[in-house]
């Protein structure tokens, strides 16, 4: 048996957040037999593309981030190349911006 791929396609929908690294998006992933799964997906920035350091730091981070099983960390699903860019693909939470959370008063 032979394994192949399957094809998929990352739509990007809506950035969620930006940061010194990267910006994170709601995204859509289409694959075979119209298979769609939301996720989010980390795009490092073109800053942190330039030295060969940052991207092994960054695919580092995200090979040992997708080891990782706890309920305060996000599971990531996969690394991958969109366009020209490297990209952490991980589960989608729906929920709230902490900084909604904090202006609401002090945390417990």
């Amino acid at each position: 048996m032979t394994g192949t791929r399957p094809r998929r396609h990352v739509r990007l929908l809506e950035l969620l957040g930006r940061g010194a690294f990267g910006s994170v998006f709601l995204a859509e992933i289409h694959g075979d037999d119209n298979f769609v799964r939301r996720v989010a997906v980390k795009l490092l920035t073109d800053e942190a593309l330039a030295p060969d350091a940052a991207l092994r730091r960054h695919r580092d981070e995200a090979r040992l981030l997708g080891r990782l099983n706890h309920e305060n960390i996000v599971p990531v699903q996969d690394l991958a190349r969109i366009g020209d860019r490297q990209a952490v693909i991980m589960e989608y939470i729906h929920g709230v911006d902490v900084r909604e959370v904090r202006r609401s008063g002090p945390m417990p």
